[in-house]
């Protein structure tokens, strides 16, 4: 996927998968809010507006601060959240089998 972290203007950190970019405008598919770490440390994700019917947003390039690449961790999170239906492979090898 191509999934980026685009910080606005208003303060909000959005992880979204970027399916089109114009001249002006960025398209985001089912993005979600970036929460500030907890009380146990992790970090959080809230689905973006999840009353609207749309799953994409159309944002514009000037209310944006930067656009950058989530870690890894981030993203494999991000995409059990939006596409529950992605096998997540384990990163290590299981102990005792």
């Amino acid at each position: 996927m191509n999934n980026k972290i685009v910080r606005l203007k208003s303060g909000e950190e959005l992880l979204a998968a970027i399916v089109k970019e114009g001249e002006h405008s960025i398209t985001l598919d089912k993005p979600c809010i970036v929460l500030p770490p907890g009380e146990n440390g992790q970090i959080g994700l809230y689905r973006f507006m999840p009353y609207a019917k749309a799953d994409t947003i159309v944002i514009q390039k000037v209310d944006t601060y930067f656009i950058v690449e989530p870690q890894a961790d981030l993203d494999s999170y991000y995409e059990s959240i939006v596409n529950p239906s992605t096998i997540m492979q384990p990163k290590k090898p299981l102990v005792g089998i």
